[in-house]
């Protein structure tokens, strides 16, 4: 990855958001377009819009919500680190429950979940 853009200006690391909360997904654009070194390039509410988006934006990184509405986070992690192994992954939590808990510790071997409500402190590793 070229570290400066045809400008000479730094490039800026491209991030892909999927979380199935518009206003999450909202909070994070501006948050992460607030920083120098870091654009939005797309988003998803789902596992099938993400597959495609990451697909077509080739972002540098997807933070992933793991606990998405009626679908397995998890389940798109593990498919995204197999189709699209240059594009860094970060996971996020933002509601912990049995089922995640059981898928978590199917995959603990392969990440760490960290949650916010457990202040932040790794759950699996």
């Amino acid at each position: 990855m070229d570290p400066t853009s045809r400008t000479g200006e730094p490039r800026k690391s491209r991030v892909f958001l999927i979380d199935d909360h518009p206003l999450v997904r909202e909070g994070l654009v501006n948050l992460i377009n607030s920083q120098r070194d870091l654009a939005v390039c797309g988003e998803a509410e789902d596992s099938a819009g993400a597959m495609t988006g990451i697909a077509k934006t080739r972002p540098d990184v997807a933070l992933v919500d793991i606990s998405l509405k009626n679908e397995s986070g998890l389940e798109l992690v593990k498919n995204l680190e197999s189709q699209f192994p240059l594009v860094a992954l970060i996971t996020r939590l933002a509601r912990w429950s049995t089922r995640l808990r059981h898928e978590a510790r199917e995959h603990k071997k392969r990440f760490g979940i960290y949650s916010p409500s457990a202040g932040g402190r790794r759950l699996y590793q």
